[in-house]
């Protein structure tokens, strides 16, 4: 059995002592005091989950990662868009899948070229997918024309 020491100060609950023997991840959630505590926050992951859903927008964390990965803001990307009339620089397909969180048309991918960053066009995921694959490896273009004409019939 412990002993609390005589020596505690007067204004810390009976508790306190026991409180502070029990790792962090183990103590309640101080939100909702349900279930334990995430790593190092005072919080447990369903209630970070539900404030980082409420506090979410879109429009905001588009223009950062237009920003931070491509140095463009949303002003410029809605220009190129504009520029080429709503539709991929290389299939000229409009695109008209709908984002389930925005509820607004998907955006077309910002092509670039990752060895200087430089911004190129605007392209739809597929087009991004194979401009991707034949920058990496342009001899695989020609074994792929050469392979699909030896198997037309």
């Amino acid at each position: 059995m412990t002993t609390i020491p005589s020596n505690l100060p007067s204004d810390k609950p009976d508790n306190w002592l026991a409180s502070k023997r029990i790792p962090r991840e183990q103590r309640p959630c101080s939100k909702c005091g349900e279930r334990s505590r995430w790593k190092k926050y005072s919080w447990c992951r369903v209630c970070i989950n539900e404030r980082t859903r409420r506090n979410y927008e879109p429009e905001r964390q588009r223009g950062y990662n237009l920003r931070a990965h491509f140095d463009i803001s949303q002003v410029d990307y809605d220009v190129m868009l504009l520029q080429q009339g709503g539709a991929c620089a290389l299939c000229g397909k409009v695109i008209t899948k709908i984002n389930p969180q925005t509820g607004r048309v998907w955006p077309l991918c910002t092509d670039h070229n990752h060895s200087t960053g430089h911004v190129r066009e605007l392209l739809c995921h597929g087009c991004t997918f194979l401009v991707g694959v034949v920058e990496k490896d342009r001899g695989r273009v020609e074994r792929i024309l050469t392979y699909l004409q030896k198997h037309d019939r």
